[in-house]
């Protein structure tokens, strides 16, 4: 993006921080077909690819206050995507699980249950995995953060660093770890259409 482009962008965003509906549908318009074809790769479904572009502008739109502040308005946008994208992808793989034990145990009324916690479990293992793959500074940032709940600033005391390497090690964990699982999630999705057709 040039910096006219750049330019007319953040006049936009201002425009939707005031509430111009207006400027938000072209934005709109700019991104959703870039963020449409980028979520309708990953979870081959037009439908369930329409509601994660609806969800992201929906977000975007109640977020408006702060748009303005963005310097990556496609990056930000695209994060959200992924993230909504990774729980439609999870919710798929559980709900496709469910339907073949259905058809393969109908009488066994306390099997979802037990998918369920089947399907969290390998989720975790899943999670812990993506997470011991991380380079040692943005695992410790992950670790610390997410699993230990301190602040960034309590982080970046702990580790010695300033409070933004750790925002940068986390933002880094973060892509890699929905990356990872993402491919693994296919994966999942890939075997069970398999089991469907057996």
């Amino acid at each position: 993006m040039n910096s006219d482009d750049l330019k007319g962008e953040t006049e936009l965003l201002k425009l939707i921080s005031q509430g111009d509906e207006k400027a938000f549908a072209g934005l709109f318009n700019h991104y959703r077909p870039i963020i449409f074809t980028t979520v309708l790769r990953l979870t081959d479904s037009i439908s369930i690819s329409e509601e994660i572009v609806q969800d992201v502008f929906l977000k975007a739109w109640l977020k408006r206050n702060e748009l303005p502040s963005i310097r990556n308005m496609g990056g930000w946008l695209y994060t959200i995507a992924s993230n909504l994208t990774y729980n439609a992808l999870q919710k798929n793989a559980r709900e496709k699980s469910k339907l073949i034990l259905m058809n393969k145990y109908p009488d066994s009324a306390n099997f979802y249950t037990n998918e369920d916690l089947l399907v969290n479990k390998e989720f975790e293992t899943i999670l812990k995995q993506a997470v011991d793959k991380l380079p040692a500074k943005q695992r410790q940032s992950y670790r610390l953060i997410k699993e230990d709940g301190l602040k960034r600033n309590e982080a970046a005391a702990q580790m010695n660093v300033s409070p933004e390497t750790v925002k940068a090690n986390l933002d880094a964990a973060m892509k890699k770890i929905r990356a990872y699982i993402l491919s693994r999630i296919l994966q999942w999705h890939l075997i069970w259409l398999c089991f469907q057709f057996n």
